[in-house]
């Protein structure tokens, strides 16, 4: 963990000493110096990093004096950026004539010169005692540092949306199933018990997805509990679930946040009631758990069922219900795994068998300790002598316990990664367990906290993309969601890697959470997380230092901000989404180095003026925050880089925001024609409230703006003279077209980006189909029809139309009465989706040949229309083999 702090510092000196400002004068020589004895530090530690060192208590000690050093190196750097009011990466125009802020321990720069001395002789004190503990440099890995990065350069998409897999357990898979699918009677509870990392979860989601559990129950609802939870939180996720399957019923969950857990309760039996009802609790860890859950759940004689998940054979017991207790893989299916996830398309070499089989077999049947094993050894050349290497260090680490063995496997394959992938890794350990992590916002957070190096011909914010599809490639990240070009755009992390995560980032100062049990004890680490708390508690705690570099909020209850942003100089990222907060204090303005401000589902109205202080500001999310006013000083903000907004009006200036990326969603105006075309770098925009008599103005500045990637236009109409613009641009991949089109003819392919990957048409009202013209874009994968965007009766593809498309969406097509297929169409979809499309009479008879088919949603669709595709059913040949079926 010594290796990315001291990365992270020495790039700070880099870039101070690259300046030549008369500010460092007198001090120049001494940051020389101090940045020569980080380096060599930084380098000795590449041995201990990299195994070469004996890891003793004593050596483990001596290494955490050398991060305080570190870390006490950053905080003079900090001090003097902090004193001048300006940063690296924004350049030195000049500075303030005094102290702008002097803040705790931080020193100030009269003091500068004797902090740099006092920090050197610290290192030269620490390194005598090096002597003394007598360490030694043992090479245990000889060949090691030749290979430790390499890898391919282009990322396997396969690779990353891989997760464990399902091998094994088909037995009792198929009891399950069994118990779930046969009965009547009373509700049942089915237990799946087994260590973490055992495939519960997997096999859980597997039957839960199965065709004819869909077709058994009439109300299906997945809830993760985990080890922190609360009862309102977990009845509130079972009634949402329960909603999804009434339309009627949608605008509740609006209300349900108001709901006591009275309410809740009621509100689930209520709606389960005589009902035939399956609902998965994924991951409970102890009784009363259980005893909330069991009271809201009716005990009808419908023949429902309870499925739980459980490391704890004691809650399973509790439950009374049917238990099956997972096993440890055997030595072949623990090697069919391993070959799934290394080589996914080939046969496993014969010279690696042996050497395989000997590290897969140290995993002891464990999937997630495979599965991550794999993930390591995807970024190394499949050489034998290599492997020979790898498989020795487990030999050496490996505890001959099975629960302590996959902690040393996660590790391993942590100390594996690179630097700047480790520091990726450990603030993700800032997350609650179960979360869902939108990648943007996690990549935003990496860029502002500067774990980033610019790379050439990539913005900053595309190489922490690359950063987070190796985690996902290395198995580090499990993919939740992918974009229409297969880039990630959700993921979450497994317990046990949270576990990882915050063990290391805490025992390294790296970063403390604090849960939903309010601690008192003070935090030393740069980067802070709450979940769940009041905050009062935190405020009234020593959890806040001024030397934080982030601070998010998960679950925040109480309104008042005021104390928690008070002394926060350093901060870089504050994220509070969801919070209820009405008004952000003014000390906001304080924060001078703040890169990146959440403040998405707030319940802010405007911001404070002060915020025109955030000179640094790269990110502001106000998603989910309609009618919120922005003090005109944003839009002179140089850096700003994205805004994420469900509506903002631009001022008319913010032509001069060169680095701006993201402008998502902006009403239009008069700020279109004079300064749209000169956001230069923009790569997505959304655009509200368009106008005829701004059509003009914005194909022109459309055509400027080379860089874009996504674009969503919205207004009353959206007519046809806006294909001149888009039709050059190649990087466009993602459109949405939101509002009257009328004529089928606007959506001419010559009119449209030629490397459109999705398109999305909304309000559209075109009477003729456009499926003819649509499925002649080559590389369009995902086509989204929203309400009214189609009002006829019948569309169709041709022969081999859409070759590559893999999501259909069909929502609200209330006209719409037949779909037709060729042959050879949508050969390779993957998804369909069909909604509220009453009057459509049946599936295109084509469907049954699309053997790519993975799953099918049908959503309040004509009782006539469900029995077809029952089975039994008329239409059950056309979708007896897709693996998952939705209906609702």
């Amino acid at each position: 963990m010594a290796i990315p702090v001291f990365n992270l510092v020495l790039k700070k000196f880099d870039e101070l000493l690259s300046q030549e400002v008369k500010l460092l004068l007198g001090v120049k020589p001494q940051l020389r110096s101090l940045h020569t004895q980080l380096s060599f530090i930084n380098s000795f530690l590449r041995e201990f990093d990299s195994n070469k060192i004996p890891k003793t208590g004593l050596v483990k000690d001596w290494v955490g004096k050398l991060r305080d050093v570190a870390y006490k190196a950053e905080d003079i750097i900090d001090a003097f950026f902090l004193e001048i009011n300006q940063e690296p990466h924004v350049g030195w125009v000049g500075a303030l004539t005094s102290c702008v802020i002097c803040v705790g321990e931080i020193p100030a720069r009269h003091d500068l010169g004797t902090q740099i001395e006092d920090v050197k002789n610290e290192i030269v004190e620490i390194f005598y005692q090096k002597s003394n503990f007598e360490i030694e440099i043992k090479c245990i890995l000889e060949d090691a540092s030749s290979f430790a990065n390499e890898g391919p350069s282009e990322l396997d998409k396969s690779a990353i949306s891989g997760g464990l897999g399902v091998v094994g357990f088909v037995e009792s898979e198929k009891r399950m199933v069994d118990q779930l699918l046969h009965g009547e009677g009373k509700r049942k509870v089915i237990s799946v018990v087994g260590m973490g990392g055992l495939g519960k979860t997997t096999i859980a989601k597997k039957i839960y997805s199965r065709v004819d559990v869909e077709m058994r129950f009439k109300r299906k609802v997945w809830i993760t509990v985990s080890r922190h939870y609360t009862v309102d939180e977990i009845l509130r996720g079972i009634l949402k679930g329960i909603l999804h399957y009434i339309p009627s019923a949608r605008h509740d969950k609006q209300q349900i946040t108001d709901m006591n857990n009275e309410e809740l309760r009621e509100n689930v039996r209520s709606r389960l009631k005589n009902m035939r009802y399956l609902v998965v609790v994924d991951d409970i860890w102890d009784r009363s758990a259980w005893d909330y859950i069991n009271a809201a759940l009716p005990v009808d004689a419908q023949g429902s069922r309870v499925l739980l998940t459980t490391r704890i054979m004691d809650v399973a017991d509790y439950a009374q219900g049917m238990t099956h207790q997972l096993s440890f893989l055997t030595e072949k299916e623990s090697w069919e795994l391993f070959c799934m996830k290394v080589f996914p398309n080939a046969d496993c070499p014969s010279e690696l068998k042996e050497v395989g089989t000997e590290m897969v077999n140290r995993c002891r049947g464990l999937p997630l300790a495979i599965v991550v094993l794999g993930g390591l050894l995807i970024g190394k050349p499949a050489v034998r002598y290599i492997w020979r290497t790898i498989c020795d260090r487990l030999t050496h680490e490996l505890s001959t316990e099975r629960n302590e063995m996959i902690k040393d496997i996660l590790a391993l394959s942590y100390n594996d990664l690179p630097s700047d992938l480790k520091l990726c890794f450990l603030y993700i350990g800032l997350f609650p367990e179960d979360v869902e992590v939108d990648a943007t916002k996690l990549t935003h957070m990496w860029v502002a906290e500067g774990f980033i190096e610019q790379e050439d011909g990539c913005t900053m914010e595309e190489t922490a993309g690359k950063h987070l599809e190796q985690l996902a490639r290395r198995s580090i990240l499990q993919v939740v969601e992918t974009d229409a070009m297969g880039y990630v755009s959700k993921c979450r992390i497994h317990d046990l890697l949270l576990d990882l995560a915050n063990t290391e980032g805490e025992q390294n100062h790296f970063l403390d959470v604090h849960g939903h049990v309010t601690t008192n004890h003070e935090v030393k680490s740069r980067r802070l997380a709450i979940h769940g708390h009041n905050v009062g508690n935190c405020t009234s705690s020593e959890c806040l230092t001024p030397k934080l570099h982030s601070l998010l909020c998960f679950n925040l209850h109480g309104q008042e901000m005021g104390d928690i942003f008070c002394g926060l100089k350093l901060i870089r990222v504050v994220d509070i989404e969801g919070a209820p907060v009405e008004m952000l204090p003014k000390e906001i303005g304080t924060m001078v180095h703040l890169k990146y401000l959440g403040l998405r589902r707030t319940k802010l109205s405007t911001l404070p003026a002060a915020i025109r202080n955030l000179h640094k500001l790269e990110t502001l999310d106000i998603m989910d925050i309609r009618g919120i006013s922005l003090p005109d000083a944003v839009w002179n903000m140089k850096t700003i880089r994205h805004i994420h907004a469900s509506s903002v009006r631009p001022h008319a200036s913010c032509g001069d925001l060169k680095n701006m990326q993201t402008l998502h969603t902006a009403t239009a105006d008069g700020w279109i024609q004079m300064s749209l075309g000169r956001l230069i770098n923009l790569r997505k925009l959304g655009i509200e409230g368009i106008l005829s008599s701004h059509v003009k103005a914005l194909a022109a500045a459309i055509l400027r703006l080379n860089h874009l990637n996504f674009l969503k236009l919205e207004g009353r109409s959206i007519p046809n003279v806006l294909g001149l613009a888009l039709a050059r641009h190649e990087g466009l991949h993602y459109l949405h077209l939101k509002g009257e089109m009328h004529k089928v003819s606007e959506l001419q392919p010559d009119n449209l980006p030629p490397n459109l990957t999705q398109i999305t048409l909304d309000g559209s009202r075109l009477e003729q189909d456009p499926l003819p013209l649509l499925e002649r874009l080559s590389y369009l994968s995902t086509l989204i029809l929203f309400p009214n965007s189609f009002i006829g009766g019948e569309m169709g593809c041709s022969a081999d139309g859409f070759p590559r498309l893999q999501e259909l969406y069909l929502h609200s097509l209330t006209g719409l009465r037949h779909v037709t297929m060729g042959y050879g169409a949508m050969r390779c979809l993957e998804s369909l989706t069909i909604k509220n499309s009453m009057f459509l009479e049946e599936l295109p008879d084509a469907l049954e040949n699309v053997g790519t088919l993975k799953e099918l949603t049908l959503e309040n669709m004509s009782p006539g229309f469900i029995e077809k595709v029952e089975e039994g059913g008329r239409d059950w040949h056309k979708v007896q083999n897709i693996p998952i079926i939705n209906v609702s």
